[in-house]
């Protein structure tokens, strides 16, 4: 019986430590695949500017580097390592910070399309608008377009792949932040000598006396085929008898934006 005994155990025993080193090296090689090819770091806030009373122009910062050919998104016998030169999407999602919000339901403020060298980090900023009240959760997510050499049928031949990314979180509640409608008198200045100087504002001028007033800010919306523009910009009041043109200029351009008519009706005398 004995001798039955140390047979098995004689048998069992290599066969454990077999099972046992596939099991190990098996391992070893899950591991050696990290779950994401990109990685989004260092997020950070480079600028945050509230420009109305509804609505933050903010500037997030990064890094991205493209640190792995393989991972195990793509490990099986099939899948080759990724291309040296590695175009990407980057998509910035933005949603509640608490709460349960579907990813397909978050707003997408800002997307880009650029190409990653292997192993070089690349430093990376996107500027976008974020609603005023609200704390925001903010996803910054590379995706691959990998196109499907047989594809199924009636599917497509690619699909966004999702290669890594970051989070951070901004919170836009607090009311206190200041609308700059303060104007230094340099900048006053500034936008005075560019308001004369445009052309459609001498040809109203002509030879007529003009009183201009008080410079200050004001938000500005221009929707058209041609341009679109929204922003909080300087406008320079100048009275020309009972009408009062409205300059918006843009100071860091030099140029004055649009120009607005505000017109006196006047009274016969009782």
């Amino acid at each position: 019986m004995k001798t039955i005994y140390k047979a098995i155990i004689a048998i069992l025993v290599p066969v454990v430590i077999i099972f046992y080193l596939l099991l190990f090296h098996t391992n070893l090689i899950i591991v050696s695949y990290p779950d994401s090819n990109v990685y989004v770091e260092n997020l950070n806030w480079t600028n945050v500017t509230r420009i109305n009373e509804t609505t933050y122009r903010v500037t997030l910062s990064g890094d991205i580097t493209y640190r792995y050919k393989e991972s195990s998104l793509y490990y099986s016998g099939k899948d080759e390592p990724l291309p040296d030169d590695l175009p990407v999407r980057i998509r910035v999602f933005s949603g509640p910070r608490y709460g349960e919000v579907r990813h397909r339901d978050r707003e997408v403020p800002f997307s880009e399309n650029i190409t990653l060298q292997y192993q070089q980090p690349r430093p990376f900023d996107c500027t976008f608008d974020l609603k005023a009240g609200k704390n925001y959760g903010i996803q910054v997510e590379t995706h691959w377009k990998k196109y499907v050499s047989s594809p199924p049928p009636y599917h497509r031949e690619w699909r966004w792949t999702f290669l890594g990314g970051g989070a951070t979180e901004i919170d836009l509640t607090q009311g206190e932040t200041p609308l700059h409608h303060e104007l230094s008198e340099e900048d006053k200045g500034n936008a005075i000598a560019i308001a004369l100087k445009d052309e459609r504002v001498r040809e109203e001028i002509c030879n007529k006396e003009y009183e201009v007033g008080d410079v200050s800010k004001t938000h500005i919306e221009i929707v058209g085929p041609g341009e679109n523009f929204s922003d909080e910009v300087p406008v320079v009041p100048v009275k020309i008898g009972n009408v009062t043109l409205m300059v918006f200029v843009d100071i860091e351009q030099g140029k004055v934006i649009s120009i607005g008519h505000q017109w006196e009706r006047s009274f016969p005398p009782p």
